[in-house]
């Protein structure tokens, strides 16, 4: 899944400049855990070197990550601790940002925040897709998947509300 250049993609040449001098490069040894399930992270991290694997609390793997991967993306949009360990399988390099100085970076610069967001979008998208293929290549069926988003009850309740007072939905 190393999809970085989606990312990387969206944003300009003083985005990853401004990205690579806030970042601080981190060395993991084999059997070290970058990520607790349920522990909120401080940083976003981009894999330079190294493999990574993805479990659950039961130690289930669930994904191997490597090079170019993107660590924490979904805790950074959502805003949630994560739900899922990353623990180093090999000697692994990685870059770290601070969450707080992006955000900071967002306050002062809207349209930055724009462009990172849209490449995240873009990366998650291109993650889906992978995943939704890998399911159907073994045999699984994602369409019948029930799909429940935070987010869904409320959008039903909006679109609701908008019915009732007679505003085209």
């Amino acid at each position: 899944m190393g999809k970085t250049h989606y990312i990387v993609a969206g944003l300009g040449d003083a985005d990853m400049v401004w990205l690579l001098s806030m970042g601080k490069l981190r060395t993991l040894k084999s059997g070290e855990r970058l990520v607790k399930a349920g522990t909120a992270l401080e940083d976003l991290f981009f894999v330079t070197r190294g493999t990574l694997s993805v479990v659950q609390a039961d130690g289930t793997p669930v994904v191997t990550l490597g090079e170019g991967a993107v660590i924490g993306e979904m805790s950074f949009v959502e805003r949630q601790p994560p739900s899922t360990s990353v623990v180093a399988v090999d000697r692994v390099e990685l870059l770290a940002i601070p969450r707080a100085a992006i955000l900071e970076r967002f306050e002062r610069e809207p349209e930055f925040a724009a462009r990172f967001y849209r490449a995240l979008a873009v990366f998650l998208s291109e993650r889906l897709r992978e995943t939704t293929a890998a399911m159907r290549a073994a045999g699984q069926h994602p369409e019948n998947l029930a799909m429940t988003p935070g987010g869904g009850d409320r959008f039903g309740r909006f679109v609701r509300m908008l019915k009732g007072s007679g505003a085209p939905a």
